[in-house]
């Protein structure tokens, strides 16, 4: 410990430029000072239960704070839960008694053996402070991307309302723990939030929308409500009721009820439907449903004919083969088979939706060589083949096994855990690119469909490629409502504000069910939503409410 104390003081002393070598001693002595209560933590300044916390020395083999507290899908464990709330009291108790810290991220910590935080690096490695300890805008400038705004402006607005910094500094810190996301600036940060969950699709879906609503709370120059230890329970809070983690066991006590239906959006150009729905119930424990939107913007067929032929393979070819899984899986749980787990059935229905995925990729192949084989197709032709987009559901008891390629979106209101969130994430050039503060141009493309074709020029003829699905395992509880739409519901209700359609869709929901209304009325409620946006797209809906058996 001292010799890192020596190392960062003559580091700072140098970059002050001292005249002589009486004075590179007074600033010696005054500077060691002050990096020893930085680096060193002051446990007799603390309140009793945070001082035994930390550690004045690493110890052997202390692990770094991000490896201690890595999150699989959100989910921390206990110890690393103990963790992270030490720190936030930490930098609440600092910001009480106007201690602000500037740039302190989770490379400062590691853990020692017993459990305990070392600051692993110093918090002012790189400032040089002034004769009377205070840190100059050199080092707000050289740490500006790590630092709120105000402090480059007017690095003295944190010696006013040193708190409202912390916070800040505090939800990065989760966003980098809890979503994974580790990048500079703050428009970085929000960008890798959106897109996190392409890479991580487990994680909670309301995760990163708090975790953006705090950090632009803070760049519009709004107060946090919250303290660090408060904004921890809320993030916490989010990830222990995450919907896409499953319990442990399938239970098969509920019964599903379904409804789906479709109309064709006022403004939509052309007499084609290119939406296509299928459900069933599967047997007495289990169902099945999908949504099919095809690509209107094809050059070879249709829309529909793409969209047609996953619904016809679905209904004619695998049906048959998820009620065989379906009840294997029921005899197997019913009889207390341990080795029956929702890892084990769900792992048969993501075969059984990437073959049925493959399946009508190659029909659809075969359609358009069937269509293009009395000429070579035009460049517009091999761009635009006809395609669609996927979304269905395996629902077994009380969970569901979804799968998505596209922009289908799937959602999830859970009266029980009050959530109302997407549970799928867009496949667009967007939704998908690293994030960039300049524009791309059709931005909107869908990257994943079905349908997907390469032009083989020897052969003059499309070749088929392998489907790419993403799959999500989500947790149901009673009284819970699936919904599974084309794009046409999210888009066509009347806001000139993407981020608050689904807003309008939860109010539209939470109202219906809070009536008391039947299924069939909330679907077509949540239709006639985006059916009155004047929508200039298909508008499907299909539903399943799951009720406990009576």
């Amino acid at each position: 410990m001292n010799t890192l104390i020596d190392e960062v003081t003559e580091k700072m002393v140098q970059g002050m430029k001292p005249y002589n070598d009486k004075e590179k001693e007074l600033l010696t002595n005054h500077v060691k000072k002050k990096v020893k209560k930085i680096i060193q933590i002051d446990q007799s300044a603390l309140p009793g239960e945070i001082a035994e916390m930390f550690s004045n020395e690493p110890g052997e083999n202390p692990v770094p704070l991000i490896e201690f507290c890595t999150a699989k899908e959100g989910v921390l464990n206990d110890r690393a839960v103990n963790i992270l709330s030490t720190l936030a009291r930490w930098f609440d108790f600092l910001a009480g008694n106007r201690r602000p810290l500037f740039c302190i991220l989770p490379e400062c910590f590691k853990i020692t053996a017993e459990g305990r935080l070392f600051v692993n690096k110093p918090i002012f490695e790189q400032c040089h402070p002034d004769e009377h300890g205070c840190i100059n805008r050199a080092f707000i400038q050289n740490n500006r991307s790590r630092i709120h705004k105000d402090l480059v402006r007017k690095p003295e607005a944190i010696l006013k309302a040193p708190g409202y910094y912390n916070r800040y500094t505090f939800i990065r810190v989760l966003a980098e723990i809890l979503a994974n996301v580790k990048k500079n600036t703050l428009a970085e940060v929000i960008g890798e939030l959106k897109r996190c969950r392409h890479k991580q699709p487990a994680l909670s879906p309301m995760l990163p929308d708090f975790l953006i609503e705090m950090l632009e709370a803070v760049s519009n120059d709004e107060t946090l409500p919250d303290t660090c230890e408060g904004s921890l329970e809320k993030a916490l809070h989010i990830v222990r009721k995450n919907p896409l983690v499953c319990n442990a066991h399938t239970e098969l006590t509920q019964t599903h009820e379904m409804f789906a239906y479709t109309v064709t959006g006022v403004n939509k150009s052309g007499n084609d439907h290119e939406d296509c729905f299928f459900w069933s119930k599967v047997d007495s424990f289990s169902s099945l449903l999908l949504v099919a939107d095809g690509v209107s913007t094809a050059s070879i067929g249709s829309g529909y004919l793409a969209a047609n032929n996953l619904r016809r393979s679905c209904e004619l070819i695998y049906l048959d083969q998820f009620k065989q899984l379906a009840e294997e899986t029921a005899k197997k749980i019913n009889s207390g088979n341990q080795g029956v787990t929702p890892e084990s059935w769900m792992h048969s229905a993501e075969n059984l939706f990437s073959a049925l995925a493959d399946d009508a990729n190659q029909r659809i192949t075969d359609d358009m060589n069937i269509l293009t084989q009395d000429g070579i197709p035009s460049e517009k032709d091999r761009q635009y083949p006809m395609c669609s987009t996927l979304t269905a559901a395996f629902v077994m008891g009380d969970q569901a096994l979804l799968t998505s390629a596209g922009d289908s979106p799937a959602l999830l209101y859970s009266p029980s855990r009050d959530i109302f969130s997407v549970l799928t994430v867009e496949d667009t050039v967007n939704s998908r690119k690293e994030f960039s503060l300049q524009e791309t141009s059709g931005g909107e493309a869908l990257m994943r469909v079905i349908g997907a074709a390469a032009y083989d020029e020897k052969t003059r003829r499309f070749v088929a490629e392998s489907a790419k699905l993403t799959f999500y395992r989500v947790q149901l509880q009673p009284g819970d409502l699936l919904i599974i739409a084309s794009d046409g519901i999210i888009n066509g209700i009347q806001s000139s504000i993407q981020e608050e359609r689904p807003a309008f869709l939860k109010k539209t929901v939470k109202k219906k069910c809070g009536e008391g209304s039947s299924l069939k009325e909330i679907v077509r409620a949540i239709v006639n939503l985006a059916e009155k946006g004047l929508s200039n797209d298909n508008i499907t809906a299909a539903a399943l409410l799951l009720k406990e058996r009576k």
